[in-house]
């Protein structure tokens, strides 16, 4: 069973997770390997939570101007979200 984690808010800043394109880490042109990274958030009830935000950082390689370094997606109306 999965870790059931703390509830938070991003408050005021939602309409930045509407920018697509911050879900691709490699939107400035990052060269190598793409991996994609896919998942399913839900609620305590085991229910899909379609409000979520997700943000990930990776520290490997360093960010530079064609790599971020990070991504942030939002969850759809089943809770699943995607990242590349």
């Amino acid at each position: 069973m999965a870790a059931t984690t703390a509830s938070q808010t991003i408050g005021p800043y939602w309409h930045i997770i509407e920018d697509k394109s911050l879900a691709d880490l490699t939107r400035f042109g990052a060269a190598g390997e793409k991996i994609v990274l896919t998942g399913r958030i839900l609620d305590g009830d085991g229910a899909p939570c379609s409000d979520a935000c997700i943000e990930i950082w990776q520290s490997d390689p360093p960010a530079s101007d064609a790599f971020p370094a990070w991504g942030r997606a939002n969850t759809d109306a089943n809770g699943t979200y995607r990242l590349t």
